[in-house]
């Protein structure tokens, strides 16, 4: 079961309903998941629009509990497991994921990600996602 009431958004946003039910249809199927990385649902779905995608994460962030956020990528392509409320807060460099080696965080490193907000919780600070 979404953490979205989805119906609630596709009655406000009918153009973007298909858009929405392959959201709604992704999360389903991913449980465990604590954000959504646009990129990712863009492979998934390449059938999707990328501009309605997007501006249907948008209305997501306005409506339903969700927040936009960044997440980067070490250079083996895994995500690190901290999430930024801002991209200009991510530092210039960062540890790997066994904090063996420091690597330069370039913008083709960064990502956006839009993550489920509980409790008002906040990211401001580096943080465990996905």
């Amino acid at each position: 079961m979404s953490r979205i009431n989805f119906d609630k958004i596709r009655e406000k946003n009918p153009r973007l309903a298909e858009t929405y039910n392959r959201i709604e249809n992704w999360l389903d199927s991913h449980p465990a998941a604590s954000y959504v990385e646009p990129r990712r649902l863009s492979h998934d779905f390449p059938e999707l629009n990328i501009s309605e995608l997007s501006e249907a994460l948008y209305v997501l962030t306005i409506d339903s509990g969700v927040k936009l956020a960044f997440k980067v990528k070490q250079p083996n392509g895994a995500f690190l497991p901290y999430v930024f409320d801002d991209a200009s807060d991510i530092p210039d460099s960062l540890p790997d994921r066994l904090h063996e080696h420091f690597f330069e965080v370039g913008p083709d490193d960064i990502f956006p990600i839009f993550y489920f907000v509980h409790d008002d919780e906040s990211h401001s600070r580096m943080a465990e996602g996905g």
